[in-house]
């Protein structure tokens, strides 16, 4: 997994740099399960392109579309979030 940026901060993070960095964790999430994205799309009811922009860090996860994936991966949305933030915050 290739890192996009360092967390510089807790407090002080740049948006970009987490958007780009959820969408490098949702990727390996998806790839490390074998998942493809259309499957995982069906799963969110959500459409395969939007996560293909979620992956690529092009767009920002509403708190529904976050619910639906830690759903889609069977685990709560806090879970989900925890995993990600100890993926980046000691990087």
């Amino acid at each position: 997994m290739t890192i996009v940026c360092k967390f510089a901060k807790k407090n002080n993070m740049n948006e970009d740099c987490l958007i780009k960095n959820f969408g490098v964790f949702l990727y390996s999430l998806r790839t490390d399960k074998k998942i493809s994205q259309e499957r995982l799309a069906e799963l969110c009811q959500l459409d395969r392109t939007y996560i293909s922009l979620l992956e690529r860090g092009h767009r920002q996860p509403t708190l529904m579309t976050l619910f639906k994936i830690s759903k889609a991966f069977d685990l709560s949305l806090s879970y989900l979030l925890e995993l990600f933030e100890k993926q980046y915050e000691n990087r």
